[in-house]
């Protein structure tokens, strides 16, 4: 169902990718073993979750801006590093996408791998949104990748906001609320920084 242009399917299948088992269920001996005080049970993944893995790609590689925006938001809920893993070069190429729908959905995706998963999968994420915030002209793109930079690279997020506090009345009204929190947050915790 993934290979069709049904868009009402498509969103079907993504649901049904978010709740459906990913792994395998372990057999009576391995529990047995870990409960004795043996070595833990280490989930396998299912060996259809390949196949899931490279549909994915294939929408983040899509022609159509549409099609790998969803993707990338959908990706935002997906919490198995086993899956992540293999498409984070793809994320990386969404984010220097012509259409600024691809570039800020892939930035939240960025932001929730990173999350998520930290040094694993992204150990250079704060580095990659650093790069992004500079050269992003879209004001949703710039506010998410912002958003990842307050949340998981706040030093960052006070030297872009140093650099540009002139040019922040242009960046939109969702950007002037995370700089309103960001201010908010470093007040509370340091109050000589008022």
């Amino acid at each position: 169902c993934i290979n069709s242009n049904d868009k009402q399917l498509k969103k079907l299948c993504m649901l049904y990718w978010e709740v459906v088992p990913k792994y395998q269920e372990p057999t009576s001996e391995e529990m047995l073993a870990a409960a004795s005080g043996g070595p833990p049970v280490q989930q396998k993944m299912l060996p259809e979750m390949l196949l899931v893995c490279n549909a994915l790609m294939n929408d983040l590689t899509h022609p159509n801006e549409y099609v790998r925006g969803s993707m990338l938001r959908f990706l935002c809920k997906v919490k198995d590093e086993e899956i992540i893993g293999p498409l984070i070069p793809s994320i990386k190429a969404c984010l220097e996408h012509r259409h600024p729908y691809v570039r800020k959905n892939a930035a939240l995706a960025v932001f929730h791998a990173h999350r998520l998963h930290g040094e694993n999968l992204l150990p250079d994420a704060p580095s990659i949104m650093e790069e992004f915030i500079n050269n992003e002209t879209d004001v949703s793109a710039r506010r998410n990748a912002f958003l990842m930079m307050f949340n998981e690279a706040e030093d960052l997020a006070i030297q872009y906001l140093g650099r540009n506090i002139e040019s922040v009345s242009t960046f939109g009204d969702g950007f002037a609320l995370l700089v309103l929190e960001l201010t908010r947050r470093v007040c509370r915790r340091d109050p000589t920084q008022k």
